[in-house]
């Protein structure tokens, strides 16, 4: 089957390459008096004040941004023991520069330490720096050499900390616990202290498109946070160290972020020009060097952090005969009347990521037996919109619909010709990414869990919509590979007491990504166990990598799509 990634190439193009001091004590000179006498004594001869010796070792550096601090703003570092602060240690200063930088030329610490920053920020939604100071925090591993700071560090640093305690001090195995929480709250996956906004990219270099897609968007989530509001930052921090993910503190300090970003939005019309705007005021007061420049876009908040983003509002309930409800990925749905005296329902989606969707009417008990539902999938919003996919029932049934980009409008429309009854009705997500816009994943750091498509096909002959519902199966990944002896496993599908047609299978197909085009480089026909998918990749095979999965349909049942979906995990493991 042709991999239709081509209208990515220009932007894979830019992302893929061909491939201690020493202190000695005061001196003591001057001329001994010429004669027998004793020189005078001095009372603190015998007992001279110790004067502390600067460290030696363990360079730390950083960034400092919520945007980029001003220069002066004062850096504070001290050692942390089972994650708690050590108190009788020294606490080392030293001051931002005129990149919104720190650095502590040598430290005299290897382990865990905990980054304080206290000053003005660079505001790049308006081009100036602050009129109210904040203070901001995260908890680094000085033998890593770098650590930045910025508010997302300072959400994590509580329960960073408290999870140094749990794993004595193990400082790789306290930041990949802590971040599974991360990043079910946040949707994010990348650690918060390896981000930089100012990151320049450099064409011709294979990057790791998962984090410079983090680095695009962290001017937009942090500008987002200060539209929503930063008070809320302590109480969150303390409520994730002690809640994780569910706390509530921590939800709405995240909910806030929506809300600022929705603000902005509304400001710029849509993410590339509010992005295009940020980055304008960055670059003007933080010029990036000779041949580097600002990532190449991949992908939009709502796209990375699809599912995390708060369900939309359903929106007045309008004309039954209009397509002016709207529907909203997540939440329980909504709930209408159709038939009898309400008539027909008419309703629409816009794709909130790239994606395909499945809508679900569910109708409620007693169901009237006295004439079938009608969901439609329709081309466009009025009563005599052409047919794209229908199904009938009694009970439940659903549609689904083809790749769509984020932001494009689906109708939909219900009807009966029976009595009046109420229906809920909800949305899905299928299959992850688009065609010409693969979903970026780090299988490496976060397991990714997506989903094989599902359609009923109704009454919509077989012709019509055999290759739709094919369409509506891929899903379509990037991810990165930068060291290699890894194992990519696809599995956790088809397992447990499920019956399958004796056909049924998960089709995937792995690519190697060079500017020239792709290489395939493995394939499963019809996998059908558990365990999925296992393949090695080694050194030498690093590099960007593209991944379909989809079940097999049409060898499955025919003509007539099945309707069985099965979610399954991506994982990049050590081999």
């Amino acid at each position: 089957m042709t991999l239709r990634i081509w209208a990515m190439l220009p932007v894979l193009m830019l992302l893929v390459a061909c491939g201690g001091s020493s202190s000695s004590g005061p001196a003591s000179s001057g001329a001994l008096p010429d004669h027998d006498e004793p020189p005078l004594e001095d009372p603190e001869q015998d007992n001279p004040p110790e004067e502390p010796s600067p460290p030696e070792g363990g360079r730390l550096a950083g960034v400092v941004q919520k945007g980029p601090f001003q220069a002066g703003s004062k850096v504070t570092l001290v050692p942390l023991i089972l994650g708690a602060v050590d108190e009788g240690a020294r606490v080392l200063e030293t001051t931002v520069d005129e990149q919104g930088r720190y650095a502590f030329a040598a430290t005299g610490l290897s382990g865990p330490a905990l980054l304080k920053v206290q000053g003005y920020w660079f505001d790049e939604r308006n081009g100036r720096f602050s009129s109210e100071p904040i203070t901001l925090r995260a908890v680094v591993n000085v033998a890593d050499g770098k650590g930045n700071i910025n508010p997302l560090t300072d959400l994590i640093s509580a329960r960073l900390q408290a999870a140094l305690a749990e794993h004595d001090d193990d400082y790789p195995a306290a930041l990949q616990s802590t971040l599974l929480e991360y990043h079910a709250l946040t949707g994010l996956r990348m650690p918060p202290g390896a981000l930089d906004m100012l990151k320049g990219f450099i064409v011709g270099e294979t990057l790791d498109v998962a984090y410079y897609q983090e680095v695009g968007l962290l001017p937009m989530i942090l500008s987002a946070m200060a539209q929503g509001g930063m008070e809320g930052l302590a109480a969150a921090r303390e409520g994730f160290a002690a809640g994780g993910a569910e706390n509530e503190e921590a939800r709405a300090f995240w909910q806030t972020m929506w809300t600022g970003y929705a603000e902005l939005i509304a400001e710029h019309n849509d993410e590339s020009a509010l992005l295009t705007h940020l980055q304008g005021h960055l670059s003007g007061q933080y010029p990036h060097a000779s041949g580097e420049a600002f990532p190449p876009y991949l992908g939009g908040v709502q796209s990375l952090l699809a599912g995390y983003a708060p369900s939309c509002s359903p929106g007045p309930d309008g004309s039954h005969s209009e397509h002016n409800r709207r529907l909203c990925l997540g939440g329980d749905g909504q709930s209408l009347m159709v038939g009898g005296e309400y008539g027909q329902a008419g309703l629409y989606l816009d794709a909130p990521t790239d994606a395909s969707y499945r809508v679900v009417v569910q109708q409620s008990d007693p169901v009237p037996n006295d004439a079938p539902v009608y969901l439609e999938s329709v081309s466009t919003g009025n009563s005599n919109a052409s047919l794209y996919e229908q199904c009938q029932n009694h009970g439940n049934c659903s549609v689904a619909t083809s790749a769509r980009r984020q932001g494009s409008r689906m109708y939909f429309r219900i009807r009966t010709g029976g009595e009046a009854r109420q229906v809920r009705v909800y949305v899905e997500r299928l299959g992850d990414g688009h065609p010409q816009q693969p979903m970026v994943i780090a299988p490496d750091r976060v397991p990714h869990h997506g989903r094989a498509g599902i359609r009923d096909g109704g009454s919509t002959p077989p012709l019509t919509h055999s290759a739709y519902a094919t369409e509506n199966s891929f899903s379509h990944y990037f991810f990165y590979v930068g060291v290699g002896d890894k194992t990519l496993v696809v599995d956790n599908f088809l397992c447990g007491d499920e019956v399958l047609p004796p056909a049924w299978g998960m089709e995937i197909l792995l690519a190697k990504v060079s500017g020239q085009g792709y290489e395939t480089v493995a394939s499963s026909p019809g996998a059908r166990n558990c365990e999925g998918i296992r393949h090695d990749i080694v050194a030498g095979e690093t590099g960007l990598y593209y991944l379909r999965v989809h079940p097999d349909y049409e060898r499955a049942t025919g003509t007539q799509p099945s309707s069985v979906s099965h979610d399954y995990r991506i994982r990049l493991l050590p081999r």
